[in-house]
């Protein structure tokens, strides 16, 4: 029979040191993990967005009825694509941000914008007020490039429009 000799309060504090720092590592990649799938959730919703204004304007071209495109500028994107992106709210006339949970989508039909609430808004930086948002608008393609679309300006397209440029921050 061999002889164990106990652990020492020096031994255990430094174990449980180390336990807690792993687990502090953890926790701070799981918290980066959960910002980059927040990240690469809005960017492919915004892709499948722009994919289906994309076949909308195809059919307005193959159907020639192309310079009805003017008339949407503005319009909620969402009303061109097979599924909406997930925790969509439909169109709200006067949004209530205490209401509006991170992670879901709405379009505010009084500044007739798509608006992405952010989760993680402490890793979300963007020059537009109050709480963290994204935010998209439904633009005509400038054919002459002047920036405004003139009364007699042949409609080329449309295209989904950040509002406000925006950036992650790393950790």
């Amino acid at each position: 029979m061999q002889w164990r000799r106990p652990v020492s309060r020096l031994e255990l504090v430094l174990a449980l040191g180390l336990i807690a720092l792993l687990i502090g590592f953890a926790l701070q990649r799981l918290g980066d993990l959960a910002v980059e799938a927040e990240r690469i959730r809005l960017e492919l919703s915004v892709r499948n967005m722009e994919t289906g204004l994309r076949h909308h304007v195809a059919a307005r071209i193959l159907e020639g009825r192309l310079q009805e495109l003017a008339a949407e500028e503005g319009a909620n994107p969402v009303g061109r694509i097979v599924m909406p992106p997930p925790a969509y709210l439909g169109e709200l006339d006067h949004p209530d941000w205490k209401k509006i949970k991170g992670g879901s989508w709405y379009y505010d039909k009084q500044d007739r914008v798509l608006v992405y609430r952010v989760v993680n808004e402490d890793r979300f930086v963007s020059p537009l007020p109050g709480r963290a948002t994204f935010r998209l608008r439904v633009e005509y393609l400038d054919a002459n490039g002047n920036g405004r679309r003139d009364p007699d300006e042949r409609v080329e397209g449309l295209r989904l429009e950040r509002v406000a440029p925006y950036r992650w921050l790393d950790s």
